[in-house]
């Protein structure tokens, strides 16, 4: 599958055209944003892929999100690395996807936060088949003297030992 010309070309397309920063260039000053030059790349690629080493990565200082003035380093990959990198990702996705658990939701594609919060939402509110029994949230916000906001403990009307007839 690494070998492949079709999977070289969808490896090359994801990093020219689907990824974010395409238009970035790496230490050697190369962007690719023409259907010739992915033609052009996913001939090198294909041709050279045996003995390709990784070159340095671009160091960029960009501004935390709500930081004032605090900066993170980036690095920017070149354009190669990026569709070997690719490369690599599409071999190994299908393989990985089918161990994972049907539960899990981190760092998966087509997975977030908002598809876990809408199953715990739909479990704990009984739309999906098997769920367990009913539920009572509560709580209540307490302030205390510092800056902080706690929270009581959440109740839950099930028998003691059981977690959705788990036992």
């Amino acid at each position: 599958m690494l070998r492949s010309l079709s999977h070289t070309l969808v490896s090359v397309r994801r990093a020219t055209e689907i990824n974010a920063g395409r238009k970035t260039a790496g230490v050697d000053g190369q962007v690719v944003l023409t259907a010739p030059g992915e033609a052009e790349l996913a001939r090198f690629i294909q041709q050279r892929s045996s003995r390709w080493r990784a070159r340095p990565v671009r160091r960029v200082f960009i501004p935390k999100n709500g930081a004032g003035r605090k900066r993170r380093p980036l690095g920017i990959p070149v354009i190669i690395d990026r569709c070997h990198q690719a490369r690599a990702a599409n071999a190994l996705e299908p393989e990985w996807e089918a161990r994972f658990e049907a539960r899990s939701y981190g760092f998966r594609p087509g997975r977030g936060c908002h598809a876990a919060i809408g199953v715990i939402y739909n479990k704990l509110n009984g739309r999906n088949p098997g769920a367990c029994g009913s539920w009572t949230l509560t709580w209540r916000r307490r302030s205390t003297a510092s800056t902080t906001t706690t929270f009581s403990p959440v109740s839950a009307p099930f028998p003691p030992g059981t977690w959705c007839g788990s036992g």
